[in-house]
Formats: structure tokens, C-alpha cells, sequence
């Protein structure tokens, strides 16, 4: 006998009844935001990125990268991964990555690729990605240090 009640699913033989939850961990990006809020053109800035385990069981050995295909926002310092070892069914965890944005860029929003590896309890490996935008600016050049000299123009 087998019925499936919303995401359980309940087996019975005779006097023995067992419970299988049908729910899969899930991991997802619910927020990102720029520590120095704004994203400049050959700058460093630190993005952090928060996700949320929205199944009831915990996850465990998550490892999240970030990267942008074209190389245009690159880590700053370490190899755009940070691990943690788990992580409760409901809890969320935020992630900082120092990055650098590429000195020749245009201002328009750049895409950035958040890849979560992670294990449920029984030790089965799942991989979610999502994409975030960042907007990037170009400051214009400041000449407010420099000195003119005064020089004679002969005719």
C-alpha cells in the first residue's frame, strides 16, 4: 500500500508503516549585495552573496564559486570559493568574496555566475546554479591635483 500525502510519501506492509520525504534539498542565491555599494571599473569591491537551504534537512560540504565568463569581475585574492560544512533545513548563510573588476570595462550591468555544490544526508551530490548582474560604473578621471605652470608663448 502506497499513498502520497502533499510531499510525503507513506508505505505500509501489514503493521509496519515507514515515512520517505520526497523533498530534495535545495539551495538557492535570496540575496547579493556590494559591501562599498557600487561595482567601479578597475576597482575591488566585496560581493556578498546569501543563500538559503529551503528544504527541512540539513545539506552538508557546500562549496560556492563565483565567476564571470569573460573574466571581467575576477576574485581579488583566493580562487572565488568559500565552503562551509553545513548548513540546517531553513537556515540561510552569507558568503563574502573580495573581487576586482577589469580596468577597461563599459558601464551596463555584467553577469556573474553562482555555482552551489553540496550533499544531502545520505551523502548525495547536488549542483544549482544561479546568475546575478552587476552593475558597473566608470568614475570619470578627477585633474583637481594638477598645477599649471606659467609659460611664455613667443611669437
Amino acid at each position: 500500500m502506497a499513498c502520497v500525502l502533499g510531499f510525503l510519501a507513506v508505505f505500509g506492509y501489514k503493521d509496519t508503516m515507514a515515512f520517505v520525504s520526497a523533498a530534495e534539498p535545495k539551495v538557492m542565491v535570496t540575496d547579493y549585495k556590494i559591501k562599498e555599494n557600487e561595482v567601479v571599473a578597475g576597482g575591488t569591491f566585496t560581493l556578498e552573496v546569501t543563500i538559503k537551504n529551503t528544504a527541512d534537512k540539513k545539506i552538508s560540504n557546500l562549496k560556492m564559486a563565483v565567476a564571470s565568463e569573460g573574466g571581467e569581475l575576477i576574485p581579488a585574492s583566493g580562487a572565488g570559493t568559500g565552503y562551509l560544512a553545513s548548513l540546517e533545513g531553513g537556515e540561510t548563510y552569507t558568503f563574502e568574496f573580495p573581487m576586482q573588476a577589469a580596468a577597461n570595462l563599459e558601464e551596463k550591468a555584467y553577469k556573474l555566475t553562482v555555482t552551489d555544490e553540496y550533499e544531502d544526508r545520505y551523502g548525495n551530490p547536488y549542483t544549482v546554479t544561479d546568475t546575478i548582474y552587476l552593475p558597473v560604473t566608470i568614475k570619470p578621471v578627477s585633474y583637481t591635483h594638477l598645477r599649471a605652470h606659467e609659460t611664455t608663448l613667443h611669437l
